[in-house]
């Protein structure tokens, strides 16, 4: 008989999803799946958090040189072997993982509704959205964050040796010291300049081009008042009023401010915001604009909204989820 986990069902349901969710082909539909498991219980939750911090707290990889961290097992198999072992098959995935990937210095998640600031190694600060989740890698020559869900505005400490780099699974931005935010839609990723000079580079094929000191490419270049949108494998580069960039913004103050984004994009701002799921009756719905300024945590207003706007009813469906639909 295999030896019993001392792990709780919500903990070796975590410890997966902990797993998937730093997979280099984790996709949206998982970022989507894991935050309804996420929502689904107090219990989902805690657990999550639990492990997260548990393993954020091994930080004495850290000091091992980087050849000899490659050849390490990985911060998450040293946790389960600590904890006593989930499964035989699932310890053995984690330290198939953990020799290919140098273990991350921190993971950082807000829930629905959740907000949260965090100070990084380098002097840097973090605002995340809720609905976010960050994973943090720095080393001597390189400073990389992995946005893999939400939105998060950066104020980075000045570096010129040591860039600093934000990659989603859309694109790459890259800067020495400056502010902007970083926003995850559901078929894209939009980078807001506050102050300062961004680089983008959008994601090809599955790979990142670009943003290597030996590359070719020219990458998008952006400053205060501009913004980077990546979608489609192509980056582009627009100009914004500085009124638009604080709206951007709204959500720390927390109200939504919509400004012409799809109503696919703003159902799913509202779901990080509030846990409210949406689905559409007419997929052609997703594609409309919405415009409005709403109480980030009030769902019913921004139905409202949409019927009032834009002719669109919001009717309760199976599982809690909203069905949007053309209103009669």
């Amino acid at each position: 008989m295999g030896e019993r986990s001392d792990l709780s069902q919500e903990e070796e349901e975590a410890s997966r999803w902990l797993v998937r969710l730093e997979s280099p082909d984790v996709s949206l539909d998982d970022h989507r799946r894991f935050r309804a498991w996420l929502d689904a219980s107090d219990e989902n939750r805690n657990a999550y958090q639990a492990l997260s911090r548990t393993w954020d707290r091994l930080d004495a990889l850290r000091g091992i040189p980087r050849e000899i961290k490659r050849r390490t097992i990985g911060r998450r198999t040293l946790a389960l072997a600590g904890m006593g072992a989930v499964a035989a098959v699932f310890a053995g995935f984690l330290i198939l993982r953990g020799s290919a990937l140098d273990p991350p210095d921190a993971i950082y998640v807000t829930a629905a509704g959740e907000r949260e600031t965090v100070r990084l190694d380098d002097g840097s600060t973090v605002e995340l959205d809720a609905g976010t989740r960050i994973v943090v890698r720095f080393a001597a020559e390189r400073r990389d964050v992995q946005l893999q869900s939400g939105a998060a505005l950066f104020n980075v400490a000045h570096d010129a040796d040591r860039p600093f780099t934000v990659e989603t699974e859309y694109g790459a931005v890259r800067v020495r010291g400056t502010s902007f935010l970083v926003k995850l839609g559901p078929a894209n990723m939009r980078a807001t300049i506050i102050e300062g000079r961004v680089e983008g580079r959008a994601r090809r094929g599955g790979l990142l081009s670009g943003l290597t000191q030996n590359s070719d490419a020219t990458p998008a270049i952006a400053s205060a008042n501009q913004e980077l949108t990546f979608e489609s494998a192509s980056v582009s580069v627009a100009d914004i009023a500085p009124q638009t960039a604080q709206r951007r913004l709204a959500w720390r103050d927390g109200m939504l401010a919509f400004d012409g984004e799809t109503l696919a994009e703003a159902a799913a701002e509202v779901e990080r915001q509030t846990g409210t799921r949406f689905t559409f009756a007419d997929p052609a719905l997703r594609d409309l604009r919405v415009g409005g300024y709403i109480d980030a945590r009030d769902s019913a207003a921004f139905t409202q909204l949409l019927r009032d706007s834009l002719g669109v009813a919001a009717e309760p469906g199976a599982d809690d989820v909203i069905v949007l639909r053309r209103a009669s």
